[in-house]
């Protein structure tokens, strides 16, 4: 009885809280929006068409462009042109592999030759370059690097192959580098590009790589007196000066120089606060080191370096009091008068901040060498043939298998599992395409390298050596000398490929069985040598092709940081989130940490907002789609988890929809002819557990992609479910079952009526919870995901469920109650994604606080990517054009490659640090949501495409009147241009790139209020046989009969428009 009466009563308040909700809403639905946004919306950079965007200084900071094949693994190159993570031995660990770089040597005639490494860090003897820039527009990335010694410039462009519905030509473990060098002068320069590299066959494990802090430098505060010196306390955090050691036994500090230290935990543990400031110094070397600890809050806890009265560098701990060194790079502001600042601004959980041992050097923090464990045995050979040379690299150890007992002898000397003993068992090549490359299999260390390739111009040394001792290896080398004369450039290309087919994927532990053996590509290729001679047959046709689609697309006239942002997220396939074994299975991590995926299973309530896959290799889409239907249960259930039953509501409708999504980019109706039947049982499995009434309203609970469970009827998990039931509508008539379409077709229209009238609150959406079942709600709040149902519909053509004006209207909520122009001030929890400087859009916000539940979601305060993608291309869909792309350029901003710090830093978050443009964070790095962002181009040009029907329809939201975008099809891709003349005369332009594309009907809208007066259609010259008709301003044109366009083929329609009386 007391139960009932709590429920009783919990409706009750429930009820009050959503009608007061509306009646606060209906009072402030029309009220402006707040200024910032205003000014962002107005901003001009937003609608610029812009350029390519240059990367330079502090931008430079963040960067991390994965190099690599899908599902192959990658070498993670960093803005300062560094391989500074290898990730191509089937490891997670973010691996340094040292000894491994490329260099130039240039000398004019009667001077000292100079030598550079070609990244702006020192190896050893060989000096970095003076600066560089960089610029990025996926899979390319360009280094033009700048150094005034040097009598030439010199360049280097990095990629993989990527060519959109070629997935094997995409799945190549290679990464290509072609170095250009010019020649500016009015005489002849001798040039030579060498290429070093670490034999790491057999790799393990790699030790997380610490700096063990500098050598040598001057110690600017040690913090050993009595007193603070030269520096300045204010507040009470800091005492009278420095602590010797910890006051406190709870502080488990460690790692600080002698025994004296800032330590801001010691005054009042984390109650005090305050600032210690140095004396004014000049800027004389090219690093500041410091031993920081404490809290990670950016802004608030934190050392920071001023120059010229502007705050210049900042850094923070990292929750925790294990001192590391942390550096700032200042070479580009020697001579110029700076102060340090150490502040402690915040009171509570990690309110401290602790520094040590502050050094001015020249020496970089990245001259450490990465203990790399399993390497022995090791073989390097050179091979030479006509017009390329080879340095092969492999390994004598066998696998487990072969030995077992020396296998675990080898395991127990060094520490490793023996789950990794297989793991990097295979082989690296490295090749460059030259006739007179000369060669070295082993080069014994870098002063004598460097000593011999100065003075002498040449490289030499054995051409095989090994096998290596047990725990060491050998370092290889190519050089290709050159002559350049006054003017001239010369490009040389070097590949590095690997194959290591020892994979074991996934995890399998409990419940969880999700683990697969091997490679895929070892499959087409048994070595490196061999994927290095099929890239060297075919590198014309993979750059050329690579380069194809790069130019396609960014030959949309779409504004070009958006161009940046959709192309960006395709370098998650290239990261260690997706894995592809060798018995076809492509595995889908959440995201990464730095010890493993972040998430496993596929996850169908994440990968079902990615869009990106799906629409550049259709294949891949479908095989994914088909994995999940294999874990398919009897009874319809349909798992968020491969290899783990999961329930997720919006996990099994993304499931129906992306289904129906592969359907339409298939070239004929077979694929789901053969699937259908999986789509259907589940559909049914979601009406019997979460709607047993039909009546289109979800009911009962519902586990989510927020972690959480979710009661009632929410617009967010209802619109979803509503556009499930369309999907599955049309597929139900196109397998000719009749019942089944009428059966979705009248829970899909009574659903659309009865939320609308339900969950629209006089401004936007909301939830309503069901009072008997516990459960994390949002009730009053407002969602990122409203109205994600009309996303998914709007992409794949269906009707959408509820009135355009009230989505537009919640969609401004959005803009009005979620979007935060800054940060400062406002909570995110449990996850701290973005710098308190950035804008971005939370999960779910209160427009009245006390509607708040006590136990909200789990996640709605936090703010990620992959959702405000999916919501910014709601409202260009929805005709908010300059609102979807404001949301989106706040993302663009805060991944502009300067480095984010004090951020949440656990693996399942960003790891302490953002702004990388090539992947976004959530739970870990690369974060597969975020390939949502796909959607934005769709938006943009309103892009409908159905495959096995042959049609293809655009009604671009961006620039009608002058839109070019790039589109692809089942079978090819290319350019789509729709022009509106002066004369009402409407033209429309698609031209096959790649492949081909099958045409039976084309639809295209007109302006509004137009009529169409006539229509011709051509290819080239050749006039076409086709049928118009004009429906709600959308024009489709029926070919006589159906044609084929290929590669270099454009279809014109020109239609002439009047205005309707």
């Amino acid at each position: 009885m007391k139960k009932l009466c709590f429920r009783m009563i919990y409706v009750v308040i429930v009820v009050v809280l959503v009608v007061n909700s509306a009646f606060a809403q209906e009072q402030t639905s029309t009220q402006s929006l707040p200024e910032c946004i205003v000014e962002r919306l107005n901003e001009p950079a937003l609608m610029e068409q812009g350029d390519t965007k240059i990367y330079s200084g502090e931008y430079l900071d963040a960067i991390s462009l994965p190099v690599g094949g899908i599902g192959t693994g990658c070498i993670q190159i960093n803005g300062q042109a560094e391989r500074t993570i290898w990730q191509i031995f089937n490891n997670h660990c973010e691996a340094h592999i040292p000894d491994s770089f490329f260099a130039i040597r240039s000398q004019v005639k009667n001077k000292d030759a100079v030598v550079r490494v070609l990244q702006t860090s020192k190896v050893g003897p060989f000096e970095k370059m003076d600066s560089l820039t960089f610029r990025g527009e996926y899979p390319f990335g360009w280094y033009d690097f700048i150094d005034d010694d040097l009598p030439v410039k010199v360049s280097m462009e990095t990629f993989n192959p990527l060519i959109p519905l070629n997935s094997k030509n995409s799945a190549i473990p290679c990464a290509i580098f072609n170095i250009t060098v010019s020649n500016p002068t009015d005489t002849a320069v001798e040039v030579s590009l060498l290429s070093a590299q670490k034999n790491a066959a057999g790799f393990m494990c790699a030790e997380k790589p610490i700096w063990s802090g500098p050598v040598e430098g001057t110690v600017f505060a040690d913090f050993e007196g009595s007193d603070y010196g030269s520096w300045t306390a204010s507040g009470n955090a800091f005492g009278t000066g420095p602590l010797k050691g910890v006051l406190h036994s709870e502080q488990k500090l460690t790692g600080f120089r002698g025994k004296g230290l800032v330590n801001t935990y010691a005054s009042a543990r984390d109650a005090a606060t305050g600032t210690l400031k140095s004396s004014v110094f000049t800027i004389s070397s090219d690093f500041i080191h410091f031993l920081i600890a404490g809290g990670s809050h950016a802004g608030k806890a934190c050392i920071n370096l001023w120059v010229d009265n502007k705050k210049v560098k900042s850094t923070t701990g990292n929750n925790n009091d294990q001192m590391q060194w942390g550096s700032w790079q200042v070479d580009d502001l020697k001579g110029k008068q700076a102060h340090i600042e150490i502040i402690d601004d915040v009171k509570g959980g990690w309110g401290h901040i602790d520094i040590d041992h502050i050094v001015f050097s020249d020496e970089s923090p990245k001259t450490f060498k990465s203990k790399i464990k399993g390497l022995g045995q090791n073989r390097n050979r050179i091979i030479k043939k006509s017009g390329h040379s080879i340095l092969h690299m492999t390994t004598d150890r066998k696998s487990y298998d072969a030995d077992p007992a020396q296998a675990d002898k080898l395991c127990a000397l060094i520490g490793v599992d023996k789950s990794k003993y297989n793991k990097g068992l295979g082989d690296m090549t490295l090749m460059v395409l030259a006739e007179n490359a000369q060669s070295s299999a082993s080069w014994q260390n870098l002063e004598k390298l460097h000593e011999s390739w100065l003075s002498t111009n040449r490289l030499s040394g054995p051409q095989k050596i090994g096998p290596s001792e047990q725990g060491k290896t050998y370092n290889g080398a190519l050089a290709v000398p050159l002559t350049l004369k006054p003017s001239q450039s010369k490009t040389v290309t070097f590949v590095l490929t690997w194959n290591f087919p020892h994979a074991t994927h996934g995890e399998a532990q409990n419940k969880r069985q999700w683990q697969f053996q091997g490679n895929k590509y070892s499959n087409w290729w048994s070595d490196s040598i061999q994927v290095a001679r099929y890239v060297k047959d075919n590198l014309n046709d993979l750059t050329d092709q690579s380069r194809l689609y790069h130019d396609t697309f960014y030959s949309s006239n779409l504004p070009h940081w958006l161009l940046d942002r959709i192309s960006s997220q395709v370098a998650i396939l290239s990261s260690k989130t997706f894995f592809w074994a060798a018995g076809d299975y492509l595995g889908c991590w959440e995201g990464c940490s730095s010890k493993n995926g972040c998430c496993f299973g596929n996850c169908s309530h994440v990968y079902h907002y990615a869009q990106s896959h799906a629409r550049l290799f259709p294949s891949l889409g479908r095989k994914i789609r088909e994995q999940k239907f294999s874990y398919q249960r009897e009874d319809g259930f349909l798992t968020n988890r491969d290899g783990w039953e999961q329930e997720a509501v919006d996990g099994m409708c993304g499931e129906i929809l992306g289904a129906y999504r592969e359907h339409l980019l298939s070239n004929s109706q077979d694929w789901i002819d053969d699937n259908w039947k999986y789509v259907i049982k589940t559909m049914d499995y979601i009406i019997q557990r979460w709607d047993a009434d039909e009546d289109g309203m979800l009911s009962g609970r519902q586990h989510n992609t927020l972690d959480t469970e979710l009661t009632g009827c929410s617009s967010w998990l209802g619109s979803l479910y509503l556009s499930a039931l369309s999907a599955s509508e049309k597929i139900a008539e196109l397998e000719n079952e009749p019942g089944l379409a009428q059966k979705y077709r009248n829970i899909r229209i009574s659903g659309s009526k009865k939320q609308d009238d339900k969950l629209w609150n006089g401004e936007y959406y909301i939830q309503i919870p069901e009072s008997h079942i516990k459960g994390h709600n949002y009730i009053t709040g407002s969602s990122i995901d409203q109205v994600l149902g009309e996303w998914w519909a709007e992409m794949v053509g269906l009707d959408g469920h509820y009135p355009p004006e009230r989505v537009r209207s919640a969609l401004n909520a959005l803009l009005r109650y979620n979007f935060r122009c800054s940060f400062v001030g406002v909570v995110q929890k449990p996850r701290k994604f973005v710098d308190d400087n950035d804008a971005g859009m939370q999960m779910i916000c209160w427009p009245n606080e006390w509607d708040r539940p006590v136990k909200p979601l789990y996640y709605a305060d936090e703010v990620m990517t992959g959702f405000e993608y999916a919501a910014a291309a709601t409202m260009v869909q929805s005709g908010m054009l300059k609102e979807g792309y404001m949301v989106v350029k706040a993302i663009y901003d805060r991944y502009d490659g300067r480095l984010r710090e004090g951020l949440t830093a656990s693996e399942v978050s960003s790891r302490g640090y953002s702004g990388n443009p090539f992947g976004d964070d959530e739970c870990g790095k690369f974060y597969g949501r975020a390939m949502s962002v796909w959607s934005l181009l769709l938006a943009s040009q309103g892009y409908y495409y159905n495959g096995p029907a042959k049609s293809i329809g655009f009604d671009p939201q961006w620039q009608p009147a002058d839109h070019t975008s790039f589109f692809t099809g089942a079978d090819g891709w290319g350019l789509f241009s729709q022009t509106r003349g002066a004369t009402g005369r409407q033209t429309e332009r698609i031209e096959v790139k790649y492949g081909n594309l099958k045409l039976k009907s084309m639809v295209f809208k007109l302006p509004e209020g137009a009529e169409s007066t006539d229509v011709r259609v051509t290819i080239g010259e050749k006039p076409l046989n086709a049928k118009h008709k004009l429906d709600d301003g959308r024009l489709t044109i029926t070919l006589s009969s159906p044609i084929t366009l290929h590669q270099g083929d454009a279809i014109e329609a020109s239609i002439g428009t009047v205005e309707s009386r």
